[in-house]
């Protein structure tokens, strides 16, 4: 007989994440802003400043994956634009 696996609710964790990046959201969005500043299309800027968010939160994810303390790389999240 196979013993039933843990059934904990991974949404908990989920949502625990997420509010942790949502709270580093406003910051990685103004450095990507500031860094895009010279791109005059504003629909290509809004795309870059997306894609560094996403390039955030792909970062955010795996440094968690990891088990790394995410609070201690705040910064180099919010600059993620420069790598774009």
């Amino acid at each position: 007989m196979i013993a039933p696996t843990n059934t904990c609710d991974t949404s908990v964790a989920n949502d625990s994440l997420h509010e942790a990046f949502l709270a580093m959201l406003p910051k990685i969005q103004t450095h990507a802003r500031i860094h895009f500043q010279h791109i005059r299309c504003s629909e290509t800027k809004a795309d870059k400043i997306a894609e560094a968010v996403a390039l955030a939160w792909k970062r955010f994810l795996r440094l968690r994956e990891r088990g790394k303390d995410i609070a201690t790389f705040r910064t180099v999240l919010s600059s993620e634009s420069r790598w774009l």
